[in-house]
């Protein structure tokens, strides 16, 4: 197998094998938001001017105006009972027009809000009777079951995930009271923990309330601040409080941004393995790049015997690159891997041009050449795995070959009688693999100890390859990778 196949199947191997991630936001994938509003008797309150459900209707029309369209939107509203208004769509005017046409009505059953919601997110699980307790409908607006016909025996709820995992589906629940009716709130809450779904509140109303008298009935809306905050918190959600219109809309602006700009880390070792263009393309993203254009650049080079190294400048650099690393530990083996790709490249010497001849000065003046320490690919990687005290290790370098200049058949002759011969660093020496071996063991319990003695083969294999081939820019003599080489190492900790 040729070197490099072999370190590059290496690499991919420790790169599956570290379960690498993309970073995906909520928007770009297209998820679902269940507004679920309060529309109890207590949402008609003057103390939010004009009142407590035009301020509401106006912030979540605003909410649905501005969000990323990817994201489907539903609403739930709840009074009594909890009624989907609108099922999830990105039909923007029928959002708008679901919203508008909410009316208070009596009681708050935030309990049965959430329990809908959830049902809406996930249409064939029996949410319902995940509650303990409650098995049936009766706190939705679908109605009693039809007892003429018996339904068939309801599907097995799933099986509990981390709370907040669920990234496709949020519910946002506004309400200006507490739960008068139906399933505990609280309850309702750890089913949505359960099924990974996060639940961010508001609480919406002044800190002191307001008696209301509407068809003769007496009602004092108060808040439950910390049932709210109990079930943004079971969920992994937030709990928000506002007292006024403005509050309320930017709560909403806020979420906007939160929900549409959130990043989630999907493994992606299965695409790595498949290739897949485009996932290996946000996992280049999440890698450490280095760009620069246009800048004056310094480097150095031996243009003598003696090693000494002199700095020169050119007028213009270009440089950049993008690096990909991967780690692996598990109980006693751990493994590494690292790829990288760079392009450096410089035009015009404007210093030290007396250690360059007139033919290369004319031709790097008009011409960008690649610096001596470019080297396209470079690759590490390895494994270890402790057994009884005993480390084994193996590890392994790349590099295609740094730069070399590139003969030419014909010279390129200038008009002040200079004659090309060469492109400086055109070309590049042949690339190499090096692979290194080590041994190591700790005496914890030897007298004096603790100790660890240390076996370290370098280039295994005994591979003799150039670093250098003795021409290029600022190099004066080839230079060569190291032979085999054994190392033994005695350490104390103190």
């Amino acid at each position: 197998i040729p070197p490099a196949l072999l370190l590059v199947s290496f690499c991919l191997l420790v790169l599956a094998m570290a379960r690498p991630t993309a970073v995906v936001t909520l928007a770009s994938e297209g998820g679902t938001i269940i507004m679920a509003m309060d529309v109890s008797g207590s949402m008609r309150a003057a103390d939010v001017l004009p009142d407590r459900i035009s301020a509401a209707q106006v912030a979540a029309k605003d909410f649905v105006d501005h969000r990323a369209k990817p994201i489907r939107v539903g609403v739930v509203g709840f009074s009594g009972a909890a009624f989907l208004v609108q099922p999830p769509t990105t039909d923007t005017d029928a959002l708008d027009r679901a919203i508008e046409g909410l009316r208070p009505q009596f009681t708050t059953a935030i309990g049965s809000a959430v329990v809908t919601s959830l049902q809406t997110i996930f249409p064939q699980a029996p949410v319902s009777s995940m509650i303990e307790g409650f098995g049936g409908d009766q706190f939705t607006s679908s109605g009693p079951n039809d007892i003429s016909h018996p339904a068939a025996k309801p599907p097995a709820p799933p099986a509990p995930v981390q709370p907040g995992s669920y990234r496709s589906a949020a519910i946002v629940l506004m309400t200006d009271g507490r739960n008068t009716t139906g399933p505990d709130p609280i309850e309702a809450a750890r089913v949505a923990a359960n099924l990974g779904v996060r639940i961010f509140t508001i609480g919406f109303g002044t800190a002191n309330g307001q008696m209301l008298s509407f068809y003769g009935r007496s009602i004092k809306a108060m808040l439950d601040e910390p049932t709210l905050k109990t079930m943004a918190t079971m969920t992994k959600g937030q709990y928000f409080h506002a007292q006024s219109a403005g509050e309320l809309t930017k709560i909403y602006q806020l979420l906007t941004t939160k929900l549409q700009s959130e990043k989630q880390e999907t493994e992606i070792s299965a695409f790595f393995v498949a290739g897949d263009p485009k996932t290996f393309a946000k996992f280049a993203g999440t890698a450490r790049t280095k760009v620069g254009t246009d800048l004056g650049l310094i480097d150095e080079g031996q243009f003598g015997a003696p090693i000494i190294l002199t700095p020169f400048n050119y007028e213009s650099g270009r440089q950049y690159g993008v690096e990909f690393t991967a780690a692996y530990n598990k109980g006693p083996f751990s493994a590494y891997a690292n790829f990288a790709y760079e392009k450096a490249q410089g035009l015009d010497w404007i210093s030290s041009q007396f250690n360059f001849d007139q033919a290369s000065l004319d031709y790097v003046r008009t011409h960008y050449i690649y610096l001596d320490h470019d080297e396209t690919f470079s690759a590490s990687a390895g494994a270890s795995y402790l057994w009884t005290g005993t480390r084994f290790g193996l590890d392994m370098i790349y590099g295609s070959g740094l730069r070399a200049s590139l003969p030419l058949a014909v010279p390129i002759t200038y008009p002040d009688g200079s004659a090309l011969t060469a492109i400086p660093n055109g070309a590049h020496v042949p690339g190499y693999v090096q692979v290194n071996l080590a041994l190591s063991h700790r005496f914890a319990t030897a007298p004096g100890g603790p100790y660890e003695v240390r076996l370290d083969v370098i280039n295994l294999f005994d591979r003799v390859y150039q670093i250098r081939d003795g021409s290029g820019v600022g190099v004066f003599a080839p230079q060569f990778g190291p032979r085999r080489g054994l190392f033994v190492g005695l350490s104390k900790s103190f």
